[in-house]
């Protein structure tokens, strides 16, 4: 063999394991994006199921024109007085049975994050809507 066979060889092999791994991580990304969404329905799916009045009632918060842009909420009980301003919307625990379990659960399934812990100084904890979830309920068409 001479040098410049080799040469283009090489070449050659280079090119075509570089192109094979550009297109196998992009199907392999277009896929998993895929199986995400899928996922992300999926769950969206199943607490429209199992919660029905606790996420109508979230969509109509979103709804709100005077809080476009609000995703932050809190969550009180009426037996309590919650000292300083509440920003963002408030669910109480006695108009929703398990409450707390439920954001938990949504917690885990990324819908919500929590923001803060209840405190000592009389404050509710707080939480906030993600953006896929809150484009979900804005776009659901409760019965």
């Amino acid at each position: 063999m001479d040098i410049l066979s080799t040469g283009v060889g090489f070449l050659i092999g280079t090119a075509t394991g570089a192109c094979g791994n550009y297109f196998a991580a992009k199907y392999t990304d277009n896929r998993k994006l895929k199986e995400h969404r899928v996922n992300q329905n999926e769950v969206f799916k199943s607490l429209c199921i199992d919660h029905p009045t606790l996420l109508k009632e979230m969509k109509t918060d979103l709804e709100d024109p005077k809080e476009v842009f609000q995703r932050d909420f809190s969550v009180a009980s009426k037996k309590y007085s919650y000292g300083g301003f509440h920003e963002g919307y408030i669910y109480y625990e006695e108009e929703h049975n398990e409450l707390i379990n439920i954001l938990k659960l949504m917690s885990s399934k990324n819908c919500i994050v929590r923001l803060s812990s209840a405190g000592g100084s009389g404050t509710a904890p707080r939480y906030r809507f993600s953006e896929w979830f809150s484009e979900q309920l804005l776009n659901w068409k409760a019965t």
